[in-house]
Formats: C-alpha cells, structure tokens, sequence
C-alpha cells in the first residue's frame, strides 16, 4: 500500500510539473543538443554506481552520445531516436527527419504541438480517446532545435577519442512509428556496429507500436523486454 501511495504521490508531482512548463513556456530559452549532453554529463559525473541511461526519441540520442565516453554509465537503452548527421549516410534519411519533426511541431508558437499533430504522428496507433488522455497529461512546449540540428551534425557534441568498445547498447523502434522511424533506428544500429565492433548493440523492434510506446497502453511490454534484456546482461 505504501508503495502505491509512493506512484501516486510521484504520478501528481509530475503532472504538477507538466501544469508548470505549459503555463511558463515563454520562460523558457532554447537549449543546444551539445549544453544538453554536457548538462546530462555533470549530473552523472559521480553517480555511483553507474546507472542504466535510458531515453526517448531525442534522449536516445543523448543517451548513446553519453555512454560513449568512459566510466560515465553501465549500459544505456535508446527508444525510437531520431537521425543524427554523425551516425546516418544517407542524406535523404536526415531529410526525412526533418520534415518529420517539423510536422509534429505543426509550426505553434507556443511551440506546444497541436492535439492534431499529436494524435497524427506520435500516437497513430492508439485510439483518438487515448491520445486525448496522453496529450493533456504528457505534452510539454519545448524547442525542436535541438533535435534539427542533430540531424545535420557531422560529429556527435563534445566526441574527443573513438573506442572500439563502448557499454551494451539495446536500440527499440517501432514498426509503425511516423516520427522516428524503423529505418532511422537500424540507422544507429549500423553505426554501433561499426563504429563499436567490441561492444554490444542490439536492435529489437515492436511492429505494431508507434512512438508513443513508452507511454501509452502496453507499456508494460516494452519495459519486460528491457528488464530481461538488462538481466540478460548481467546489468
């Protein structure tokens, strides 16, 4: 009982959270993915003992830039990350990003995406009700810079040497996923395995989810799967 008491206390803290950023957006100053990671790096710089980064879409990019660079995470989980210029050869790929992400912005400038948006490239695989109930407890104004950016960068923020071995690496995407495609994610694949032959990168994809998989219902599945993939790993 305590410990439900404990989520749901959590649960009403973070909606409280989301409340704040939507009435204080105008607050809020646009970051770059390199202040992202370096700002992600100093929060982990003395964590011990050294955590499981797990990430969404643009966090997935920030999570394997992260675990890259040594003694800073254990191993790292990449949900549906969008391209990136340094891990993906094919320019029309980054392309397809943009137009993406520019899309499911639909332009507002609140930069809060439209419900419309929302339901058309986050949560198509869910019912209209349930994107409804995901975007008033969930979407948050925030800025997609970044996130371009990223697609055309040559170098990944703040790379200063390449190991052949980096910690394990599981990438999910799902097969019906508009904004970050399959294709996109078994475009980080490739460059894991090329780039960190030593280490371990794997790729499971869900054929049927959207990139609302972390958060709509069945979620359940997707974090079995990551905790026996973690266990499998001896992480």
């Amino acid at each position: 009982m305590a410990g439900r008491k404990g989520h749901r206390h959590q649960a009403t803290k973070i909606i409280g959270e989301i409340a704040a950023c939507r009435s204080a957006w105008e607050d809020a100053s646009p970051e770059t993915l390199r202040a992202l990671v370096d700002s992600a790096e100093a929060r982990l710089a003395d964590a011990r003992p050294m955590p499981i980064l797990i990430g969404h879409g643009l966090g997935a990019v920030i999570a394997q830039v992260l675990i890259a660079r040594r003694r800073l995470a254990a191993g790292a989980i990449a949900l549906a990350p969008p391209a990136a210029g340094w891990a993906s050869r094919s320019a029309l790929l980054r392309l397809t990003a943009t137009r993406a992400s520019l899309g499911a912005s639909a332009f507002t400038s609140s930069r809060l995406p439209t419900f419309a948006a929302f339901a058309r490239t986050y949560a198509n695989t869910i019912s209209r009700g349930e994107a409804a109930d995901l975007y008033a407890r969930f979407v948050i104004p925030g800025s997609i810079k970044p996130l371009l950016r990223a697609s055309w960068m040559v170098r990944a923020p703040g790379t200063t040497a390449v190991h052949s071995e980096r910690p394990p690496l599981l990438l999910l995407s799902g097969g019906k996923d508009r904004l970050c495609p399959e294709s996109t994610t078994r475009s980080w694949e490739r460059f894991g395995r090329r780039r960190y032959p030593d280490g371990v990168t794997d790729h499971h994809v869900f054929s049927d989810r959207g990139h609302s998989l972390t958060v709509d219902a069945g979620w359940e599945d997707i974090g079995n799967f990551c905790l026996d993939w973690l266990t499998d790993h001896n992480l």
